[in-house]
């Protein structure tokens, strides 16, 4: 399996299409679509993107398909550059009614995610 299948992969478990993928990217529509119909590998400066855009994703996972998908560790100590984010600046640029929106999505969704790092955290414990 190519990265280009698996970036279809991780952008299938973040309910993202790939046009909305490309569109985070900055690439032209079609550019991962027609990787995908014609089964070619993705450019390193396209790979590149992939990974500082969605920082959540393990590089390793993705070039040769080893380990688990994401890598939470990835992410900047700043805050997280979150695909929701990514989302939001996106449609900012684009001109969204939506940003309102978007942003109340993206506090929900990191406040899901430290309730969740929160719950991941206590059950380790316990195992231990």
């Amino acid at each position: 399996m190519k990265a280009v299948e698996r970036l279809k992969i991780f952008a299938q478990s973040k309910n993202l299409s790939i046009a909305k993928v490309e569109g985070l990217l900055g690439l032209g529509n079609g550019t991962i679509q027609t990787a995908l119909k014609r089964d070619s590998p993705l450019k390193e400066d396209t790979l590149v993107k992939i990974i500082t855009t969605f920082p959540e994703i393990s590089p390793i996972w993705l070039l040769l398909g080893k380990g688990e998908m994401c890598d939470y560790s990835n992410l900047p100590a700043g805050g997280p550059q979150s695909i929701s984010e990514s989302i939001v600046e996106y449609e900012a640029k684009r001109g969204s009614s939506n940003g309102e929106h978007l942003e109340q999505l993206v506090a929900t969704q990191t406040e899901q995610l430290k309730t969740l790092t929160n719950k991941v955290e206590e059950l380790s414990n316990k195992i231990k």
